[in-house]
């Protein structure tokens, strides 16, 4: 999706309105913008991978709720049995956002400490802003 209409679309959205009305001041917009391309490429996954159109716009409106959009950068993003998993590494941490269905949002962090794997899930209760915060824990 590009820029533009990512801005039409999500303009009026009350939720969205502060996210799509910042100015694209950040350099490499279309490095970060390559998460909405992947986004868009799954309405073309394999039918068993493939999310349900409502859910794609879901995806995209939780990666608009994330700013700065630098954290966007790096994703991968995946079709798995109709879900959406968005992916994000960094040093000795992961970040994963699964979107299991339109609404419905949770954020799995993982990182190594002290030799071991600690990890945790958050319910983000639908909430984009919690994504926002996993990748601001995840590049801190």
């Amino acid at each position: 999706m590009s820029t533009s209409v990512a801005r039409e679309k999500y303009s009026t959205d009350p939720v969205f309105r502060d996210a799509v009305s910042v100015p694209l001041q950040e350099p490499n917009w279309a490095a970060t913008e390559a998460v909405f391309e992947a986004i868009q490429a799954l309405k073309t996954a394999p039918a068993e991978d493939r999310p349900i159109p409502d859910n794609i716009v879901w995806a995209e409106r939780v990666m608009l709720g994330v700013l700065p959009r630098a954290y966007l950068r790096g994703a991968d993003v995946q079709a798995f049995a109709q879900e959406i998993h968005a992916t994000w590494e960094f040093e000795n941490k992961t970040v994963v956002a699964f979107l299991p269905a339109p609404n419905a949002l949770r954020v799995y962090r993982e990182w190594q400490a002290n030799e071991a794997v600690n990890h945790n899930m958050v319910t983000a209760d639908n909430d984009p802003l919690q994504l926002r915060t996993a990748l601001q824990w995840l590049f801190s």
